[in-house]
């Protein structure tokens, strides 16, 4: 048996979670659709679905081993398992999956979904903890032996992780790791910044904006106005691209053809923009001197460089369709290294 260890973001990935997309021809037979409609819909899960797979053999190729759930369209065909607000059960296992010492932590997963996912950890079922409740996990960092917990994360979730962690030698700091307001209130930390190798931070905020002293003397590289910031004028001249979080899920909804307008300007216009002209902190570590990326950003690189960082760009055309960049669509299960100082 197995025992999970992840103590931060950036000592060697030895073994990763990564999402899956909805089959391409899911919707192929859905009624009120335009043929063109259906076309589009299946390009954009081919299209992610190729770039989930490209990020797989990326980490592959470094030495990790990939876990992915298989999906069919027969997991789809039960109308009880399509009721969730979101496509993250499937895409984003950073929302529900944390390894914290040597457990992976679960939460928020109803019993189908499970069911994706378990069969991968098989190896580890004796260190699992599940929980319906939802732990906001992509809002914990985790640095040594220091847990910083987001004001994000349920007070209830937050004192559980001080209770168990602290009598285990771990530093756990329940702050508002950002003295700015989130742009929603489903904002994460890590889509605001990222710890790349001790004493390094990507962050799309001014370091003066962190809370207190935190990570006193650090090197910062601020990238303010990107990510959601930037494409502040795409929606201002096309409209919000998404109605309701729900809205992949009936056929009632897709029959709309302000949808089909959508998703057309979509293919036709956003996807370019967002390709060439954003950069997304929301990046995966393979170690401290490898970082995955979605984009080129001069800035960007030329910290890498000084930190003696090596960028590989791995395309993650629809990020912003999804809500979910790389980090999000990851959850490191186990890293090599001891738990180290760094604060």
């Amino acid at each position: 048996m197995k025992i999970p260890t992840a103590y931060c973001e950036f000592q060697p990935i030895e073994e990763v979670l990564v999402g899956s997309c909805f089959p391409p021809t899911l919707f192929e037979k859905s009624k009120g659709l335009a043929p063109k409609t259906k076309y589009l819909i299946r390009k954009l899960l081919e299209e992610t679905e190729e770039d989930y797979q490209n990020l797989s053999n990326v980490i592959k190729e470094y030495g990790a081993k990939v876990h992915r759930p298989t999906l069919t369209e027969d997991d789809f065909s039960n109308r009880k398992l399509m009721k969730f607000n979101s496509p993250s059960p499937f895409m984003n296992p950073r929302d529900f999956f944390i390894t914290l010492d040597d457990t992976i932590h679960i939460s928020g997963l109803p019993t189908q979904q499970l069911n994706w996912w378990l069969p991968l950890l098989k190896d580890y079922r004796k260190n699992l903890h599940y929980t319906r409740a939802w732990m906001n996990a992509p809002s914990i960092v985790r640095l040594g032996d220091t847990v910083i917990v987001d004001m994000q994360v349920p007070p209830g979730t937050a004192k559980r992780i001080q209770q168990t962690l602290t009598p285990k030698g771990y530093n756990v700091i329940i702050v508002q790791t950002h003295d700015f307001p989130f742009k929603s209130g489903n904002a994460h930390a890590d889509g605001c910044f990222a710890i790349l190798k001790p004493g390094v931070i990507l962050s799309i905020y001014d370091e003066t904006e962190y809370t207190g002293a935190i990570f006193p003397g650090w090197d910062v590289c601020v990238l303010k106005g990107e990510s959601w910031e930037k494409m502040s004028p795409w929606n201002q001249n096309h409209g919000s691209i998404i109605k309701g979080e729900n809205y992949w899920f009936t056929d009632k909804e897709f029959d709309d053809s302000g949808f089909q307008f959508h998703i057309e300007t979509w293919f036709k216009d956003w996807v370019g923009y967002a390709a060439e002209t954003v950069f997304d902190i929301n990046v995966f570590s393979l170690d401290e001197h490898n970082v995955l990326v979605t984009s080129y950003n001069e800035k960007a690189f030329k910290f890498f460089k000084k930190h003696k960082i090596e960028p590989t760009i791995v395309p993650f055309r629809h990020r912003y369709f999804w809500d979910g960049g790389l980090h999000c669509i990851t959850s490191d299960i186990k890293r090599a290294g001891n738990r180290e100082v760094y604060l």
